[in-house]
């Protein structure tokens, strides 16, 4: 009688090993494990989207001139494109301060006492700092950084 005792009771072989000994890994535990990874895939893209669309200026903070922008809220500062312009936190403050100014035109001795608090002499990495700063405006922008007689940095268009 192939595979049966006498009283009709089937003989039932347990395969010599399990692939998976452990009970967690069995088939009927798989659904809770999906279940969970699903959560937090949920709550990882949705962190994921919230920091992308905080990412993106606000556009009613935005100050432009030719074709540089800076948008005060995020202190960020953006071509003509809507590309970040990237700077040193000392060329960020320097150009923060000439964007913010009326006429886009700043003294050399307002610039090192506020970039430079207490250094004696400030106009030497004040020099430094434009030197450096120079390229990297007018590769980015229409804009160039002129010195004026009198003291005094200004933003002007590349053309006049």
């Amino acid at each position: 009688m192939n595979g049966y005792i006498s009283g009709l009771t089937r003989i039932v072989q347990k395969p010599p090993y399990s692939a998976y000994p452990n009970r967690l890994f069995q088939v009927h535990c798989w659904p809770p494990v999906c279940c969970v990874w699903g959560v937090f895939s949920l709550i990882y893209l949705r962190r994921k989207k919230t920091a992308m669309l905080a990412a993106v200026p606000v556009r009613e903070h935005i100050a432009a001139f030719g074709n540089l922008s800076f948008c005060a809220s995020s202190s960020q500062f953006y071509n003509e494109k809507k590309e970040e312009i990237y700077f040193t936190s000392m060329q960020r403050s320097f150009m923060k301060m000439l964007m913010e100014s009326e006429d886009k035109k700043v003294s050399i001795d307002d610039l090192c006492r506020k970039l430079w608090p207490g250094k004696e002499n400030a106009k030497e990495s004040l020099y430094t700092l434009v030197r450096r700063l120079k390229p990297i405006v007018e590769s980015n922008t229409n804009l160039k950084i002129v010195t004026d007689k009198g003291g005094y940095y200004r933003l002007s268009l590349k053309n006049t």
